[in-house]
């Protein structure tokens, strides 16, 4: 059965909106050392020679995506480190393989010896790994998860955020207004869409900051893939919270020593004094890391 539906047979590497093997892959991956069936590490013969195929085809997208799978074909590099697979939309591609890199690097630092991962090139360094440049260590400068940093797209593609309120506006807008009055306008969005990560740069880490440049602003919910994955916090900026939103920042590099990515989760900002107590003290620096720089 699992491999009439594709999951033993597919060594890819990507993990998108539409194509979800890797992440099926590594969660049977996950099942190597106990059999649910029994509370142990034995499983069925038959059972144990599809769990191989599931962690070998697993294993081939995360070493893809180091960098590490020599002939066997690797996830091409930007200059600056990002990730590329193609043209539209390419963070999704760097944000859910932040996931599973997080989801496998717990599973491994938990195991107690079991999935051990045997790179085809050599070991893995944190320094290749690529949360930090969603977060703005990138040659522009720039963090895609916006609110985050000093730089980050001021002109996000979202009609909400590109729009005035209606509390500071109240004349009827239109289609057509809407897309003559503001869409064209080229000052920042009167909203800021605090935690929405952009489609982000081109294959040369270049990055245009406009409205009308959907191809990079655009906010895309499954960019998102790396959410609520934490090992510390950051406080929002003011204009955050007056928005009454707060955002978890987890801080630290995918690695396969157990830390995790960082990334971002937004939520509805809590009313209590605790929670208001627990933002105001949760200003954790983010780690400085080095820059992928791509070899020869």
């Amino acid at each position: 059965m699992a491999d009439e539906f594709g999951g033993t047979g597919w060594a890819i590497t990507e993990f998108s909106w539409d194509v979800k093997y890797a992440g099926l892959q590594i969660q049977a991956a996950k099942h190597q050392d106990k059999d649910p069936s029994t509370g142990s590490g034995n499983h069925r013969p038959e059972h144990q020679a599809t769990l191989d195929q599931y962690k070998s085809k697993a294993e081939h997208y995360l070493c893809a995506c180091l960098g590490k799978n020599g002939a066997a074909g690797n996830v091409n590099r930007t200059d600056g480190g990002m990730l590329y697979v193609r043209q539209w939309n390419n963070m999704q591609y760097v944000t859910n393989a932040a996931l599973l890199l997080t989801v496998y690097s717990r599973y491994l630092a938990a195991s107690s010896g079991f999935g051990e991962l045997n790179w085809p090139d050599g070991p893995a360094h944190a320094d290749e790994l690529l949360a930090d440049y969603v977060l703005g260590a990138n040659p522009a400068g720039m963090s895609y998860l916006v609110g985050h940093g000093r730089r980050f797209p001021r002109r996000v593609h979202h009609r909400a955020a590109s729009i005035v309120s209606h509390r500071a506006d109240g004349q009827f807008i239109g289609c057509v207004q809407g897309y003559d009055h503001w869409y064209r306008r080229p000052g920042a969005n009167p909203n800021v869409v605090v935690g929405a990560i952009v489609r982000g740069p081109d294959h040369r880490d270049l990055f245009q900051d406009r409205r009308g440049n959907y191809e990079q602003t655009e906010a895309c919910t499954y960019n998102e893939a790396v959410a609520g994955r934490r090992l510390g916090r950051v406080s929002l900026p003011d204009e955050a919270r007056d928005q009454h939103l707060w955002m978890k920042l987890v801080c630290g590099h995918v690695g396969f020593d157990g830390l995790p990515p960082a990334a971002a989760a937004i939520y509805e900002r809590p009313t209590t004094s605790a929670a208001d107590k627990m933002l105001e003290t949760s200003n954790i620096p983010l780690p400085k890391v080095k820059v992928f720089k791509k070899t020869a």
